[in-house]
């Protein structure tokens, strides 16, 4: 960008100067002078645009004092530059004060008011153009960074993200519905043990309905394929939409230019030629070779008849349109259909003096050069676009199926977590309320397990909000929760928890190692020594599990919490489990170890707003 500037101002000192000298050369000391003032402020605008914008119309004012005749074009090329850089680099309100240099040396010159009124129209058209593609090119470039941030992650880590934030989503909903459900079951049940009566116990067996078709639902929903919606490509605009609107544009050009004229007074006659010109941009956008090519037969049977075209503010805009629409089309036809509007429009402006013709020039040239440098990055914006969409289809199709996945294995853990103790409840609370009348014990005990199941339900509801914690980045508090839950459960725990988990996924499996691990231990060797070990070995995090109470901790064969299910998740995310007894000379008892990858997920990368 700053190598860009530094030759866009050099190209102006040079050219700005170039041009005045050529324009300027009979006269002296103006041929020096104005030149000198021109490449000066061009160069200063590299580090103050303003400044350096204020000296070359200060150029062009000492250059009317010394001499300089009113319609010298001499400052066509130094002023729209330095207004285009303006422009670019400049913003309101300090950009207001070259414009009313311009506006006050327009002004004091003799010219006629339309040549003035078109003069000022162009160099603050010029410095809006200038401002427009300065925001455009700034809009492409934070398209361009958030691309180049989106593809810096690999594809594979992103989506790991994004799966592990549908799993924490679907898998804390899940909790919540259980919480509740086997809560209200089991508070229900604990109040129809008091009062024994047909109505407390039919509330639970109907709460007990409401959350299994509430836990069908849900368990549907986790089944169900979840793809992510794709939007439809931007509709384009209507033909006939675009037609009415060039008519509409064309119209009012042509009213402006007679309503100009008729100002006149009549004194001069009709510009046709300019009302051709006006009328063409009915058709321009679709054919602007054609347009451009009625306009210019116009302007030259214009000139030839006599009729001179003067360039205000109407014939400006005209121009300025119609060389828009036509810089647009492909390369040779575009700069076929400039050729020509330039050639009617330097035949119908000659006759009103040179440097009218050069107005006319500079209009076509400026509205060309503007149109393609908005086509370019309209172009370059479309393609950074289509790469990130491509990007994100790329990144669609590798999460889909392991969102799939991920919700599959949260549907498995709902029903190993309560599903099953849900559907126990209801079974027992029917059972509760068929016998409450005829056999008030039978419909005790029902309620009795009703409110037993509902704790286990609520304890593997409590397993399951616990690995969410440790997959949110918490992995170590967790774990010495575990550990602290087994000491007051009577094991003698020593924890050595080194280091905290890289990845979500690889917190939550760990965390699940390491509850079966303490639950077995709980449940058949109470009281035996254990210790737990967390540490990192390289890009893996190593989870281990030791006791010396027994070998006997049980298969877990089916039950998906067991070891046989811990062996199946770890398998599943590429690392490796072992379980089994420790040799005598090892202290005896029985080890549960994973090796679990936990590469580090890079954060997600932060991009500006409405760029892509």
């Amino acid at each position: 960008m700053r190598r860009a500037g530094t030759r866009g101002t050099s190209w102006l000192a040079i050219a700005g100067a170039a041009w005045a000298a050529l324009l300027l050369a009979p006269q002296t000391p103006v041929v020096f002078v104005v030149p000198a003032f021109f490449a000066a402020g061009a160069l200063l605008m590299r580090v103050a645009p303003i400044a350096g914008a204020l000296l070359i119309g200060a150029g062009q004012g000492i250059g009317l004092l010394l001499g300089a005749p009113h319609d010298n074009a001499s400052g066509m090329v130094a002023g729209l530059g330095a207004m285009f850089l303006v422009g670019r680099r400049a913003r309101l309100p300090q950009a207001l004060l070259p414009l009313l240099l311009a506006w006050a040396i327009i002004v004091s010159t003799d010219l006629r008011p339309p040549r003035q009124v078109a003069g000022l129209a162009l160099f603050a058209a010029v410095f809006a153009l200038g401002g427009e593609l300065s925001r455009r090119t700034e809009l492409v470039r934070e398209a361009e960074d958030e691309l180049e941030r989106l593809e810096a992650e690999e594809v594979a880590v992103r989506a790991r993200r994004i799966v592990a934030a549908e799993r924490q989503r679907s898998a804390r909903r899940a909790a919540a519905l259980l919480a509740t459900a086997t809560r209200e079951m089991r508070e229900f049940a604990q109040e129809a043990l008091v009062l024994l009566d047909p109505q407390s116990v039919g509330r639970v067996r109907r709460r007990g309905t409401a959350a299994v078709t509430e836990l069908r639902s849900l368990l549907d929903m986790l089944r169900s394929p979840a793809s992510a919606a794709e939007s439809g490509p931007a509709r384009p605009v209507p033909w006939a939409a675009r037609r009415r609107h060039d008519v509409l544009i064309a119209a009012g050009v042509v009213l402006l230019a007679f309503a100009e004229w008729l100002f006149q007074a009549g004194s001069a006659p009709l510009p046709l030629g300019l009302l051709l010109v006006g009328a063409s941009l009915a058709v321009a956008r679709r054919t602007p070779v054609v347009a451009c090519g009625v306009a210019a037969v116009a302007l030259v049977l214009q000139g030839v008849a006599g009729v001179g075209l003067v360039v205000g503010p109407t014939a400006a805009l005209a121009v300025w349109l119609s060389a828009w629409r036509a810089a647009l089309a492909p390369a040779g036809a575009a700069a076929g259909a400039l050729g020509l509007l330039v050639l009617g429009g330097v035949v119908a402006a000659i006759p009103q003096g040179g440097s009218n013709a050069v107005v006319f020039v500079a209009v076509v040239v400026l509205a060309g050069l503007g149109a393609r440098g908005r086509q370019a990055l309209d172009e370059k914006q479309v393609m950074v676009r289509r790469r990130a969409e491509a990007y994100e289809r790329l990144l669609r199709t590798a999460v889909e199926a392991a969102v799939a996945e991920e919700r599959i294995a949260v549907a498995r853990d709902l029903h190993d977590a309560a599903s099953h103790a849900v559907g126990v409840m209801l079974m027992q609370a029917t059972a509760a309320e068929a016998t409450c009348v005829r056999d008030p014990e039978t419909a005790r005990r029902a309620l009795a397990t009703v409110v037993s199941v509902g704790e286990e339900a609520l304890d593997g509801v409590t397993a399951l909000e616990r690995s969410l914690q440790a997959a949110a980045g918490s992995l170590r508090p967790e774990l010495e929760v575990l550990c602290e839950r087994a000491r007051s459960g009577g094991a003698l725990v020593t924890a050595r928890l080194v280091d905290e988990a890289r990845d979500p996924a690889g917190a939550e499996t760990a965390w699940r190692v390491v509850n079966e691990a303490l639950t077995n231990v709980l449940k058949h060797a109470p009281g035996a020594r254990v210790r737990v070990d967390l540490e990192h070995d390289g890009d893996d995090l190593v989870v281990r599990v030791r006791n010396h109470g027994t070998v006997d901790v049980g298969s877990g064969v089916g039950t998906g919490f067991g070891l046989r299910g811990l062996a199946e998740s770890v398998n599943a995310c590429g690392g490796v489990f072992r379980a089994g007894p420790l040799r005598e000379d090892q202290g005896g008892g029985f080890e549960v170890e994973a090796r679990i990858p936990d590469l580090p997920v890079p954060p997600a990368p932060q991009v500006a707003s409405g760029a892509h």
